[in-house]
């Protein structure tokens, strides 16, 4: 019988022997992620360019191209960083302690001791310290334990941060927990959906993981209520359950009771939920515009938006 034919490899043209063998040369890691398309990149994609690799541009001398590599390397640094969970740790003791003492809902211990896997608290987080001084006022209505403040103040060193809940309980674990880290908060008792006192001159809001869960809100009321306390072109930072969970199986239910019968399984705590159209369309007919937004894919998909007054 002949020798079989062995047909040369594809990957690469260059040769290397190694004990009278020749056999292919290995591309290297950073040719392999330099020639990775981008689209996969940027997991998202969404530019012009997003089916040329990023050694593709550095090879052309143009200073377009130049440009925009920095742009894609820009995008991808912003996309990961949004989505690093390990920064955003909160530094507190004793938290069940204090839970138990403040006759807090449990709930506040997961919600910060497991805060850095909360990406929708955390993006938002990041984008208001991209948009706002440390010096500047942030107000956080459904503030709760404070987990958000405080680590805007622990983590980035803003000074004049402001919040409000319904709940006393909450808002007594909030002090004692900023008392413990020396950090001043003004926090207050009132009803989000319709507040008795708003503050004024806000430079942001934030508002995550609480507005959807009441009975009755909306959004369009919810930037009606709070568009007069921001300055100029004050900024709102906020999530939203996305509208394509209406077509998850099941998504009529509460989450926690998936595994029960039907008869036995609670509605559902996501009570409203909007498409980015919609989102658009309600920030128009309320007076804001949406600067910025990213979904966050998981079990309830979320979006971030960052929304600007017009």
């Amino acid at each position: 019988m002949g020798k079989k034919r062995t047909v040369p490899s594809q990957v690469s043209k260059k040769r290397t022997t190694t004990q009278g063998c020749s056999v292919p040369k290995a591309p290297s890691i950073t040719k392999i992620v330099l020639n990775t398309p981008v689209v996969w990149l940027l997991l998202k994609g969404g530019t012009s360019y997003a089916n040329q690799s990023f050694w593709e541009l550095a090879r052309d001398p143009h200073p377009i191209h130049r440009n925009r590599i920095l742009a894609m390397t820009a995008e991808i640094v912003r996309y990961l960083r949004d989505r690093w969970p390990f920064s955003h740790s909160v530094h507190v003791y004793n938290i069940k302690s204090l839970v138990h003492l403040c006759d807090a809902e449990p709930w506040h211990i997961y919600a910060i001791t497991q805060r850095i896997w909360r990406r929708h608290v955390c993006v938002a987080c990041n984008w208001v310290t991209d948009c706002t001084e440390p010096n500047e006022y942030v107000f956080e209505p459904g503030c709760g334990s404070g987990a958000n403040l405080l680590w805007l103040a622990q983590k980035r060193g803003f000074s004049n941060l402001h919040g409000c809940d319904i709940s006393p309980e909450a808002l007594r674990l909030c002090q004692m927990l900023s008392k413990q880290a020396g950090i001043s908060i003004a926090v207050h008792t009132d009803d989000c959906l319709q507040p008795k006192s708003l503050p004024s001159n806000v430079a942001t809001i934030l508002s995550v993981n609480w507005l959807y869960h009441i009975p009755g809100a909306s959004m369009p009321n919810f930037l009606a209520t709070y568009r007069p306390c921001l300055k100029p072109r004050g900024k709102i930072v906020c999530d939203v359950i996305d509208a394509a969970y209406n077509q998850y199986p099941n998504n009529q239910y509460h989450t926690d009771d998936l595994s029960l019968p039907p008869s036995k399984r609670r509605t559902t705590r996501y009570l409203f939920r909007y498409s980015r159209k919609e989102m658009e369309t309600i920030c128009a007919d309320n007076g804001f515009r949406v600067l910025r937004h990213t979904r966050l894919h998981a079990s309830v998909p979320r979006v971030v938006y960052m929304l600007e007054v017009v």
